[in-house]
C-alpha cells in the first residue's frame, strides 16, 4: 500500500525533527491499519540517521514492513536517494533497499563536487514479501532507460515515488505521473504511484557527522 503523506519541511533542530517524524508516523499508522507493506514518498523522512531509524523501528506496528523514502549516507561519504526498509522486528539496513538510478542533475547529482547524491545507474529489483520490486524514484520516471531496467528484470511491482520540490510551479509532477502510468500499462506491471501531498525542498544538507555540509 502506498501512502501519500507530507510532514512538512525537515527542520534543523534535532528535537523538532523527532516531533516532525512523530507526526509522520501517526499519520501513516492512521492511514494504513492492517496493511502488510507500506510505501512512503521520496525523502519524506529526511536524513536516515541512527536516531531516525530507531524512532521508526519502535513505532512500526507489529507485522508491518515500511519502505521509507530517505536520504542515506554511506560510510564512504556517498549519499543515496532511496527507499529504506524497516519493521518492528528490526529488519532494516544502513544501506538502502532501493536506490534512485539517476537523481536530479545539478540540484542533487553533481559529480564535479565532493558533496551530493550518487547515481546508482543500474539498480537491481529486490524481493519483498515474495515479489520482485523495482523503485522508480522521482526524476528517474522521466528516463526511458530506467523503465527498461525494470522491464529487463521482469519486475512484479514498480514503486513510482516522488517529492517534486525541484519542479514547483511546473507541470513536472503531472508529467511524471502520466509517464509512469503509461509505462505501467505498456509493461503490464502493477504500479504503486505516490508523492508528498505538498511540494517541499530536500532535507538540509548535512554531513555524516551531523555538521552542515557545503555543496
Amino acid at each position: 500500500m502506498g501512502i501519500n503523506t507530507d510532514a512538512g519541511l525537515v527542520p534543523e533542530n534535532p528535537l523538532a525533527v523527532i516531533e516532525r517524524n512523530g507526526r509522520l508516523i501517526r499519520d501513516v499508522i492512521r492511514k494504513g491499519p492492517g496493511v502488510r507493506i507500506v510505501v512512503l514518498p521520496e525523502t519524506v523522512a529526511g536524513y536516515w540517521w541512527t536516531g531516525t531509524a530507531a524512532q521508526f523501528r519502535n513505532s512500526v506496528p507489529h507485522g508491518q514492513l515500511w519502505l521509507i523514502g530517505a536520504s542515506v549516507w554511506e560510510t564512504d561519504g556517498r549519499r543515496w536517494d532511496a527507499l529504506v526498509p524497516i519493521s518492528d522486528d528490526g529488519f532494516s539496513s544502513h544501506l538502502p533497499l532501493l536506490r534512485a538510478a539517476f537523481p536530479v542533475p545539478v540540484s542533487m547529482w553533481h559529480p564535479w563536487q565532493s558533496k551530493g547524491y550518487s547515481a546508482a545507474w543500474w539498480e537491481r529489483s529486490k524481493t519483498v514479501a515474495g515479489k520482485t520490486v523495482f523503485a522508480n524514484i522521482c526524476y528517474d520516471q522521466l528516463l526511458p532507460w530506467v523503465w527498461l531496467e525494470a522491464l529487463i528484470q521482469k519486475t512484479d511491482i514498480i514503486l513510482a515515488v516522488s517529492n517534486v520540490w525541484w519542479a514547483k510551479g511546473t507541470s513536472i509532477q503531472r508529467i511524471e505521473q502520466e509517464t509512469s502510468e503509461a509505462w505501467g500499462r505498456l509493461m503490464a506491471t502493477p504500479l504503486v504511484l505516490l508523492s508528498t501531498d505538498e511540494i517541499s525542498p530536500p532535507p538540509p544538507p548535512l554531513s555524516p557527522d551531523g555538521r552542515r555540509a557545503v555543496n
